[in-house]
């Protein structure tokens, strides 16, 4: 199964990882995330401050 996933505002990013991992675990599924430049900032910083 191939799930394409849109996000639009930062907000939507908090909880999207969770999502994401109930889709690959429960569903099986090819995940693609498709994303504003907002949004990919939003990850990127977060991750950069991720330990």
């Amino acid at each position: 199964m191939n799930i394409l996933v849109g996000v639009t505002g930062s907000s939507g990013v908090v909880e999207l990882p969770m999502y994401l991992r109930v889709f690959r675990e429960k569903l099986d599924a090819n995940i693609r995330l498709v994303c504003t430049s907002n949004v990919q900032k939003f990850i990127a910083n977060g991750a950069r401050h991720c330990s």
